[in-house]
């Protein structure tokens, strides 16, 4: 009796669901239709129109929910985008952490600023890996003047969120404008692996070159008066001789003494091709110091990477590029073949960051 009225049921079922799928298809057809029309023609009243024929057609995509928020996002009717999303995301419904971006946006733009952080919270709640949402924290805090609290949220992102590029950029543009410009230059790097190809890519690179330059102090007249320092407790630190005999020095410090120790008076000129043999000697210094035994790094391992393969000098040239556009050229000129196999080598092997092969600045406090 019951295979005879499942079998009923199901052959009355079969074309329901087919022109479910098919509505579905043609909802999918729509969005399409209005996103290109909201992106092309900047009509977003047709758009909207379209959207609204996709959700009658597919009621529980909740996708559709949100391109109709983003079309209100775009016309600045920041109170409709909130009215969208309020109540999916209250209900703990929201499929992913732009549901909570884009409203934590929208709240921001209505001058709600603690509504607007409320909303990024809540999506770190549901979404403790959502890099895009500690970057909002952050950029709230920062707009407000607390930068300490900006720099901790995009950290935060980093370390939760390993491969999001954004945290890393801002967070390596305060640090590098701080004392402490170690953390800056680590994560400036780690950025422009993550985003090679962009404008602030390039940014970061000539923001990169004059932080390196800086940190170089160069009396080609007197060994003892040359160093390196990127942090300015280790300095201090150094300057003071304030460890004790056999004592593990901190990172900051291990960093400036193999990075001193690596700097010659040929290097004065402090150009790209400077730092490229600052960082091989370099290299040189921090395993001859078994400064990797303590301080296991990312970044450090990358370049000991890349140098093994024989591309180091390539690589200093790529990364440092904007710094100094006219040395990069000339040099370019001089070893396209050389710079050309690199590019192949880097783009079959990139660096991959995840949670189990990750640098941020807490691994070392």
């Amino acid at each position: 009796m019951h295979a005879v009225v499942f079998t009923i049921l199901l052959f009355l079922l079969l074309p329901v669901n087919a022109q479910s799928e098919a509505g579905k298809k043609e909802a999918l057809a729509l969005v399409r239709q209005a996103l290109d029309v909201a992106g092309k023609q900047q009509n977003y009243t047709q758009a909207l129109d379209l959207l609204a024929k996709a959700r009658k057609l597919d009621p529980k995509n909740p996708d559709y929910q949100y391109e109709t928020a983003y079309i209100y996002y775009l016309q600045k009717n920041y109170g409709q985008v909130i009215k969208e999303l309020k109540r999916t995301v209250s209900r703990g419904k929201a499929p992913d952490a732009r549901y909570f971006q884009l409203l934590g946006n929208a709240y921001d733009l209505s001058n709600q600023p603690h509504n607007a952080t409320d909303a990024y919270k809540d999506g770190i709640k549901q979404f403790p890996d959502a890099g895009n949402l500690y970057l909002e924290l952050g950029g709230m805090a920062y707009k407000s003047g607390n930068n300490d609290e900006a720099v901790e949220y995009w950290e935060k992102g980093i370390q939760n969120a390993p491969s999001f590029a954004s945290n890393y950029y801002w967070a390596a543009k305060l640090y590098c404008l701080s004392s402490e410009k170690i953390w800056g230059i680590l994560y400036g790097e780690l950025f422009i692996l993550l985003e090679p190809n962009s404008a602030r890519s390039e940014e970061m690179s000539s923001l990169l070159f004059d932080t390196y330059r800086a940190a170089m102090v160069v009396n080609p007249n007197s060994t003892w008066q040359n160093w390196v320092s990127f942090s300015e407790r280790a300095h201090m630190y150094i300057m003071l001789g304030a460890g004790e005999e056999n004592e593990q020095p901190p990172f900051q410090v291990a960093v400036d003494d193999a990075m001193t120790n690596a700097l010659k008076p040929e290097m004065k000129n402090k150009n790209i091709q400077a730092i490229y043999r600052l960082r091989q000697l370099f290299l040189d210094n921090w395993m001859a110091k078994a400064y990797n035994m303590p301080y296991q790094n990312l970044v450090f391992d990358w370049w000991r990477q890349v140098k093994d393969a024989g591309y180091l000098e390539a690589y200093t040239y790529w990364l440092f590029r904007k710094g100094n556009p006219d040395e990069f050229d000339i040099w370019l000129k001089k070893n396209s073949v050389e710079f050309k196999t690199f590019l192949q080598w880097y783009n079959s092997q990139p660096l991959k960051l995840s949670r189990q092969q990750r640098f941020y600045r807490l691994q070392y406090l």
